[in-house]
């Protein structure tokens, strides 16, 4: 299956927008406090390519959410599902990109691609959460990579390779016993005080914003410490 949705941010607030395109199994809904992001349809499946392409204006707000956890399940046919997220941020714009935690069922394989262009005086709040498997699984395989550009200069490249059950994976350099990563990045947020736990690391940019990233044993865990650095809307800073 291959899909493409596409969202550009319109001039009523955070949760409106000028342009709004689904493409099943992607589900765009507007809501009263946000753009909702649904499943149509089970998935992804291995091989399926899923591709969202966000943008919001010079001076404009987009809120965007998503109703559930995505689980990824393997196919009769093999293959790795691709998801990509790719977002424009103009001048002055701000865009909170908070969706639900990506789910590798045993046996499945993911790529999970974020491209993130955002202009010199905008503002971002963004996270990712994978976990691996579901109740009693070990999980399957996941791939991450995050590019984020500001004012056309690299502000951000990283990713990961988690393999549910691998020593690697699961030996002290990585998840240890935890089942669950993720990241939050706050960029154009006013100074706040970062008091990450002893599973999280605070990593400052030097071309401004914040990288936090959490291990934990669950996806409940996890949201907990990764909602404890996320700044409030009211705290967007002038940028």
């Amino acid at each position: 299956m291959k899909a493409r949705a596409r969202v550009v941010a319109g001039p009523g607030g955070p949760y409106t927008a000028a342009v709004l395109r689904s493409d099943l199994p992607i589900v765009l809904r507007p809501a009263d406090d946000a753009i909702h992001l649904a499943q149509g349809a089970a998935g992804p499946l291995g091989g399926d390519d899923l591709e969202l392409s966000i943008e919001v204006p010079a001076g404009l707000s987009l809120r965007l959410r998503a109703v559930a956890s995505t689980l990824v399940l393997p196919s009769a046919a093999g293959g790795t599902a691709r998801i990509v997220v790719r977002a424009v941020v103009g001048a002055g714009a701000s865009l909170e990109l908070l969706l639900e935690p990506v789910v590798v069922a045993d046996g499945a394989s993911v790529e999970l691609i974020t491209e993130i262009d955002l202009a010199a005086a905008a503002s971002l709040l963004w996270r990712e959460e994978v976990v691996l498997g579901r109740y009693g699984e070990s999980g399957g395989e996941a791939t991450t990579r995050i590019d984020v550009t500001r004012g056309g200069l690299p502000l951000l490249r990283t990713g990961s390779q988690l393999r549910g059950g691998d020593s690697v994976t699961h030996g002290p350099a990585v998840l240890g016993t935890g089942r669950a990563a993720g990241s939050l990045l706050s960029v154009g947020y006013g100074d706040r005080a970062c008091q990450p736990g002893p599973d999280m690391a605070a990593m400052s940019l030097a071309g401004g914003g914040i990288l936090f990233t959490a291990v934990a044993a669950s996806a409940i865990v996890l949201r907990r410490a990764l909602d404890a650095q996320t700044p409030a809307p009211a705290d967007l800073a002038t940028v």
